[in-house]
């Protein structure tokens, strides 16, 4: 079982295993410790959801509630701008038969996962579109006023350059791929042809919401790579797998047994007791070890870092050859430093 202080195991009954909490439970809290684990994984409108929802609120102190209830609260205005600026882009895309689906954050928000629009914090705008619309996508981001938010875009496998608007909240990333590299887990075409309609807009199926989400974590996020545990992430999964109502067929490939070992160590188990064996072993040793010695932790993520960062060197001494927009940006890059 994984190292975890008493604030993260209160975090990890109350959003996963209903555990029944006394007053007592609540008098034990650090509450900074809590607001900080919490904020690290932009949990606090989830926090203030579950403690609200589950009859709690008499058993926190009245300062801290009020804070958590505040930040949920901003979250919620901006979500029902979220839902506005998602609809306005969706109907630019629809008037050129623009084939798409929105992902992550904003496709759980439309598909009703949730208890309350305002319980998940949501960064940006993401959605799918196929490589043969790339170039008609850019044209219509263009003349609605989205601008690149960087002149570079090298390396990137799976979406466009971010863009803004300055009359907009949220920056939209447009991708063609789903993961960082051409895979044989997931096809944008199959996710596109699969689409369902959701308060006006399309999303993915809720099994591929489910596949992606898992996906997204260990593949995109380096989660499979550095072995990072990320609450967040296993809220969004709870809450489509209940959604789904328990109904999944789990996939078997090393990043689902990943995401099993992780939430076994942690002690997050209702969703997952037939999914316990065949754990990848060397990874779970070495969460124990990062979770327990922070030195380990240092050298784990800094020499899995430098090997990754290795992996990609022949990549980037090609495209210097090569592409003369690369060469002109390490120019830029390493004169500014000097």
């Amino acid at each position: 079982m994984a190292n975890i202080c008493y604030e993260e195991r209160f975090i990890i009954d109350l959003l996963f295993n209903d555990k029944i909490f006394t007053e007592n439970d609540f008098k034990a809290l650090d509450y900074s410790k809590l607001t900080k684990i919490t904020s690290s994984f932009l949990l606090i409108p989830a926090l203030y959801i579950n403690i609200k929802k589950k009859k709690y609120k008499n058993y926190t102190p009245e300062d801290f509630y009020k804070y958590i209830e505040q930040i949920y609260e901003i979250n919620l205005e901006r979500n029902k701008i979220l839902y506005k600026e998602v609809k306005l882009l969706s109907k630019e895309l629809n008037k050129k038969n623009i084939n798409h689906v929105f992902l992550k954050g904003a496709s759980y928000l439309f598909s009703n996962i949730f208890w309350d629009i305002g319980e998940r914090m949501v960064g940006d705008i993401d959605f799918l579109i196929s490589k043969s619309d790339i170039s008609e996508t850019e044209k219509i981001l263009d003349e609605i006023g989205y601008n690149k938010f960087s002149e570079y875009s090298f390396f990137e496998f799976k979406h466009l350059t971010r863009r803004t608007k300055k009359e907009m909240i949220f920056a939209i990333e447009p991708h063609f791929n789903l993961l960082e590299y051409e895979s044989k887990l997931i096809f944008t075409d199959d996710v596109l042809s699969m689409k369902i309609e959701k308060g006006e807009v399309f999303v993915p199926d809720f099994n591929t919401q489910l596949n992606y989400c898992v996906l997204n974590n260990q593949i995109n996020d380096y989660g499979y790579k550095y072995l990072n545990v990320d609450y967040r992430f296993i809220y969004d999964l709870h809450k489509i797998y209940n959604k789904l109502s328990g109904k999944v067929s789990w996939n078997k490939n090393k990043y689902y047994r990943n995401c099993f070992m992780i939430m076994n160590e942690l002690g997050i188990n209702n969703l997952f007791k037939d999914n316990q064996k065949n754990h990848i072993k060397f990874n779970r040793l070495r969460l124990q070890l990062k979770r327990k010695y922070k030195i380990y932790n240092f050298l784990d993520f800094y020499l899995v870092k430098f090997l990754t960062k290795l992996n990609r060197l022949p990549l980037q001494i090609r495209e210097f050859f090569i592409n003369k927009d690369y060469r002109k940006y390490i120019r830029k890059k390493y004169s500014t430093n000097f």
